[in-house]
Formats: structure tokens, sequence, C-alpha cells
């Protein structure tokens, strides 16, 4: 769908997602579209949901913020408004740029995400405590701006590969009062944790001069990570 495709429909209410097959959506597909009320999707899994493609915030229509979903359930042959988001799976979830970005739902099974794309969880006001048991990969500002967000838990045996959590990954989640990163990830991003004002406790690996960040071949010392960030990896 391509860049401002339905920039301005200001009477657009209703959305009808497409059903067995991937599709991208480009800047501004969505942009000032504020009448939008209810998404339709063709089963509650929100499989489908995942293999969709976000190139910003205002790509998806969710970023509208009080925007129902509702899911097609065969036993009624109608439409009923989905009680939660959840990501679990036994195999791991790959969660896309901007999937969930500003949702009104309550998200769970985090614990099974192995990716979480850029923006994917971004200003979701129901996260309160999470936990990334799986996750290899958080991107820019993944959780950035979850603003009742508290706990953060890792696993806390060792991963099977390295780890990284990029630039503004936690950028504003001011609730934050203690995280314990573990060894497995070794790079970080600039102002990964910048915002983090009640930070009472930090564990995390060395990543002094001789520790690259995930935003670019400069070498960064702990402060940055708790800068502003001004970075898109």
């Amino acid at each position: 769908v391509g860049k401002s495709a339905f920039e301005g429909c200001t009477s657009l209410k209703e959305i009808y997602m497409p059903n067995n097959t991937s599709v991208d959506f480009y800047s501004g597909v969505f942009i000032d579209d504020k009448a939008i009320e209810t998404i339709y999707i063709a089963n509650s899994h929100l499989n489908q949901w995942l293999t969709y493609s976000f190139t910003d915030e205002t790509s998806n229509p969710l970023h509208i913020g009080d925007v129902t979903i509702k899911a097609y359930v065969s036993q009624v042959n109608d439409y009923l408004e989905i009680d939660g988001i959840d990501l679990t799976t036994s195999y791991g979830t790959t969660v896309p740029d901007f999937a969930f970005y500003n949702t009104k739902y309550e998200i769970k099974g985090l614990e099974s995400v192995i990716f979480a794309g850029n923006y994917a969880f971004a200003k979701v006001d129901s996260l309160v405590n999470i936990y990334l048991d799986k996750c290899a990969f958080i991107g820019v500002g993944a959780f950035s701006d979850c603003k009742n967000l508290e706990t953060v838990r890792f696993l806390t045996s060792d991963s099977p590969t390295p780890a990284a959590i990029c630039g503004a990954a936690f950028a504003g989640c001011s609730k934050i009062t203690d995280l314990v990163i573990p060894n497995y990830f070794d790079e970080f991003g600039m102002g990964a944790f910048a915002g983090l004002y009640n930070i009472n406790s930090l564990s995390i690996p060395f990543i002094g001069l001789e520790n690259k960040t995930s935003s670019d071949e400069r070498q960064y010392p702990l402060g940055a990570l708790f800068s502003s960030p001004g970075v898109s990896s």
C-alpha cells in the first residue's frame, strides 16, 4: 500500500485487513485518519498481522490509539472484539517493526518473542511487567515510551547467540527502577536507556571504551546509554 495512500481520509472508520498474504504498508498510509474506529482481521491468533510490514507509525492504523480490533470467529460467523494480544508460541515469535505501536490492548506472551523490531511495542501503556526469556534482538525504540513499564526481566542463563539492545530501546520508560541485563547481550545502541530517571539499580555487561554500540562503528562509554539517542539503529 503506497505512501500516504489514505492520508487525510477523515471519514474512514473501518479497515478490513487482507488475509493470506503479506502486505507492505508505506509511510503515511493512515496519517491524519483519526476517525478510524475498528480494524477487522481474519483470526484472533494475529498470525497474519505479524506478516505485515509497517514502514513507520503512520503506516499502522493502531498508531491512532483507541482503535478496536475485531477478529472473525467461525463458530458465530461474525467478527468479535479480541480480549488481548497473545504472542505465545513454542517456536519463538518474531514481531516486525511498528507492529503494535500505541495499541490499547494488553499484550501477553512476550516471553516467546525472539525478535522485537523497531518500535514494535512503543507507547503500549498496558505493559507493566515483561519477561523477555528468548529475545536476542531488541530493536530501535522497541519498548520506548511505555509509561507504565516497571519491570523487565531476561533469561538468567546464557543465550546460544549474542544479543543486541538497539538505540532508544527502553527510552522514556521512567517507571523502571532496577534493571539486570544478562551477559549474553554484547551490543548496545546509544540512548538505549535514555530517560530512566528513577533507576536505582543496574547490572549490565561491561560496555567500556572497548565495546562498540549497535548504532554505528563509533565506541561509547556507559554514559551514552542514558543520553538522548538521536540514532536510527
